[in-house]
């Protein structure tokens, strides 16, 4: 079920902080396989916020990987603001900036407090646990299909300016034609951008971002590279709000299951933690990073079993399931379960009664942890042994 997953930012107009660090968190615990999607914004922010030595043992333990974009997509837009806009696909680099030394030892100096030398070490083991690629000519060649789809347009430019400022008011027959012309395209529309906008900047401040044609492409187009990304994993998608609902419209019933996991481990969280969550916890402060980390390696076998769970069943009903079902062991009658232990200290079980099963010698009576810890080991391991002896307290401490 939770298997592989590919994450792109989580707060579109979030400067500083375009990554959730707890979400981040949730989903390193609860997906086999992370992969992140960084740009300049988000690799700066990791390197900074996790601090780089931690960022480099969640890496190198398998925990995260990471693909740093040595550039974007847009589109470059001529006659601005005349009834003549024209609107090009492409991809961009800022040289000087988006490389991935540029882009990595600013921050690293802020992390480490200017030590130049010492900055150059550890960008040195980043460049090497972390892949760097430049953009990809097929995104432009899907971004020119799509833009040529007009039953897409027709769905997409709804979505994307609700999920941004739902209050907004749109025409009851909304209007966004898009039509090629060489390799540029125009756009006529009914919407009234300057109300749209107005609603939109009670949110998000006017210098960051308005609604224009080109932005509203460019959004538009943002699920062709989402997709290019996860589908080299094979993974579902983490991405932000306007993102998923662009990637729902395109893919409709397809994106159902994607968007649906992470309300699985939502529902999961709060039926067995109560109030408690791992995002919560990290973003309150009440848990590190480095905390998650020591997690994470208590937690290999529970990632496993989350990756290993049918899609078409609930997660939390699976759970239970797992955690209830008995052993053939546990229908044996108690009388004839011995556990001793040898001169060696080796622990064997002595089943007595049972044919095939040698006798133990030196049997000894056990406590009741000795008991319970031989019951784990009996039953084999189970969910609960991660959620009840690690998770929990984890959340609860």
């Amino acid at each position: 079920m939770l298997d592989r997953l590919c994450v792109r930012r989580h707060r579109r107009f979030d400067i500083e902080s375009p990554l959730n660090l707890g979400q981040l968190a949730e989903e390193m615990i609860f997906y086999g396989d992370v992969r992140l999607i960084a740009d300049r914004g988000v690799l700066s922010q990791l390197i900074v916020q996790a601090g780089p030595e931690l960022l480099i043992a969640l890496i190198e333990e398998g925990y995260l990987r990471i693909t740093y974009v040595e550039g974007g997509y847009g589109f470059i837009t001529d006659n601005t603001g005349t009834d003549h806009e024209i609107h090009k696909p492409t991809d961009f680099k800022v040289e000087g900036a988006m490389e991935f030394e540029n882009a990595a030892l600013p921050a690293l100096e802020i992390a480490t407090g200017s030590r130049r030398s010492r900055s150059r070490r550890l960008m040195t083991r980043l460049a090497r646990s972390i892949e760097s690629e430049s953009t990809r000519p097929e995104v432009i060649q899907a971004m020119i299909e799509d833009l040529n789809n007009p039953q897409y347009i027709e769905a997409v430019i709804p979505a994307i300016i609700r999920s941004a400022a739902p209050n907004a008011v749109l025409p009851h027959h909304l209007e966004f034609e898009v039509s090629q012309s060489g390799d540029a395209f125009t756009t006529k529309t009914n919407l009234n951008l300057r109300a749209i906008n107005n609603e939109f900047h009670k949110t998000v401040p006017e210098t960051f971002m308005s609604f224009t044609p080109a932005t509203l492409l460019s959004a538009a187009m943002e699920a062709c590279t989402d997709l290019s990304y996860a589908s080299d994993n094979g993974a579902e998608l983490s991405v932000d709000p306007m993102a998923s609902a662009v990637m729902s419209t395109k893919l409709e019933g397809i994106v159902a299951r994607a968007t649906n996991l992470p309300n699985e481990v939502s529902i999961f969280q709060a039926r067995l933690f109560k109030a408690n969550d791992i995002a919560a916890a990290v973003n309150s402060g009440v848990r590190s990073l480095e905390d998650v980390l020591q997690l994470l390696r208590k937690a290999t076998r529970f990632r496993q079993w989350m990756a290993d769970q049918a899609d078409d069943v609930g997660l939390l009903a699976q759970y239970y399931e797992a955690t209830t079902k008995r052993t053939w062991i546990e229908t044996l009658p108690a009388k004839i379960a011995r556990w001793s232990i040898l001169g060696g200290g080796g622990l064997i079980a002595t089943l007595m009664g049972v044919p095939g099963v040698p006798l133990a010698l030196g049997s000894l009576g056990f406590g009741a942890a000795d008991s319970l810890f031989l019951e784990k080991l009996v039953r084999g391991w189970r969910p609960d042994q991660f959620v009840d002896g690690t998770l929990r307290p984890f959340l609860d401490e």
